[in-house]
């Protein structure tokens, strides 16, 4: 068993809490679960606004993906030119 504060019982019901509410609004996806994990391990414990939070994340997430996307185009293409 670990000391670590992030996996005492209370944090793990808080884990488990969350992924609760989140699976009622979301389906339950890689993402769903890595918030969870982040959320609880920062030390949040109000879950009355787990929601908002997790649509703001998400969001931020897609934005990180999009730009990650057009970065590996825009290196594919001057790949291709120097070919």
């Amino acid at each position: 068993m670990t000391n670590d504060w992030r996996y005492s019982k209370e944090r793990m019901k808080l884990r488990a809490k969350s992924l609760e509410i989140l699976g009622k609004a979301f389906t339950l996806k890689r993402e769903v679960y890595e918030f969870c994990d982040m959320w609880v391990s920062q030390g949040n414990k109000n879950l009355s606004n787990i929601v908002n939070e997790f649509i703001r994340y998400i969001e931020d997430v897609e934005v990180l993906r999009q730009n990650e996307a057009k970065a590996c185009k825009k290196s594919s293409g001057e790949n291709n030119k120097k070919s």
